[in-house]
């Protein structure tokens, strides 16, 4: 039996991460999609589709940092998505070293801010 819809997982970190990912929500159309930030406030603007909360963390928190690796984890593990994009921060580094490590597509974006006055 085929698969219906692919699979993606959305992940990015709150703020301006958070913003770029939103800005590619049209692309990802005819698509099943899990979002995943550290603000759990976000769900609001993803209403209809699964949304996970990840503990916020950055290098400096190294504690933390660990356990939002494995919350990560365990959402893959759940989730099983066919392809993971993030526009960056800590929660989409650990997602893609874990859809590497498991074998899924994964794809990090950078998004670079427009500078006004340089032609």
């Amino acid at each position: 039996m085929a698969k219906d819809k692919t699979k993606i997982l959305a992940i990015a970190s709150s703020g301006g991460h958070w913003i770029q990912l939103m800005r590619l929500v049209p692309a990802f159309a005819g698509s099943e999609v899990i979002y995943v930030s550290t603000h759990s406030g976000y769900k609001e603007q993803v209403k209809g589709s699964v949304f996970h909360s990840v503990s916020d963390a950055t290098r400096w928190k190294k504690m933390k940092l660990i356990k939002m690796a494995f919350e990560v984890r365990r959402i893959i593990n759940t989730e099983k998505p066919d392809i993971i994009i993030s526009t960056g921060a800590a929660p989409g580094l650990m997602a893609i070293i874990w859809g590497r490590l498991s074998g899924k597509k994964q794809f990090g974006l950078t998004v670079l801010p427009m500078l006004t006055g340089f032609q």
